[in-house]
């Protein structure tokens, strides 16, 4: 029994098509993949299997595996479990999309998914936000105008993708606060520039 048992588990690997899986960490790896379930894919090794969780995957990747292995996209009740999967792993658009898809496959549920949808667009503004004035924090701290640059560019994807939640406002006025403190930092320079000009010139004097 255990023999076919092998024999049985060898030929679904090997009927199974070889893929290029993309990983969270950069990496990409060519498997055959023998499962996708609710909490990742279960790929086929040399001597069995083995699990990798969707937190593993990279967001995208993770999203058109799940996608692919459903059966049922015209059911509207899927299309919203996908968005909420999308919501959890950080691909609101991709969530919204689904929600977007949902409501055309059933009317009725509409109101029910707006709701969904602006709770989505205010919680991942919020996220952002947060983010960002986290950067916008150690890049002052430190003098550290990557991080500063980082954070200008999160405030302005608030301000692009979420103008309809307060975190624009919020977005703007650290924008105002960042715009200050490279002023600051920038007349700081040069008035240490300009210090270090003056005892030079004082030293060649002597």
């Amino acid at each position: 029994m255990k023999i076919i048992l092998s024999l049985l588990y060898l030929i679904s690997v090997l009927s199974q098509e070889s893929e290029i899986i993309h990983l969270k960490n950069g990496k990409t790896s060519k498997v055959k993949i023998l499962e996708v379930n609710d909490y990742g894919i279960k790929v086929a090794e040399e001597e069995g299997y083995r699990y990798i969780t969707y937190d593993a995957l990279e967001p995208a990747f993770a999203y058109k595996i799940k996608r692919k292995s459903l059966s049922d996209l015209d059911n509207p009740i899927t299309r919203v479990t996908l968005a909420e999967f999308c919501a959890k792993i950080g691909l609101w658009r991709e969530a919204i999309n689904e929600y977007e898809t949902a409501k055309q496959l059933d009317p009725n549920m509409a109101e029910d998914l707006d709701k969904k949808i602006e709770g989505l667009k205010v919680n991942t503004a919020k996220e952002k936000f947060e983010h960002g004035r986290q950067t916008a924090q150690i890049g002052k701290r430190d003098n550290n105008l990557s991080q500063i640059e980082k954070a200008i560019k999160v405030f302005n994807e608030i301000i692009q993708d979420f103008p309809d939640t307060i975190f624009k406002q919020e977005a703007e006025n650290e924008l105002s606060k960042l715009e200050d403190f490279l002023k600051d930092m920038k007349f700081q320079k040069e008035k240490k520039l300009e210090e270090e000009k003056q005892k030079s010139e004082s030293k060649e004097e002597e």
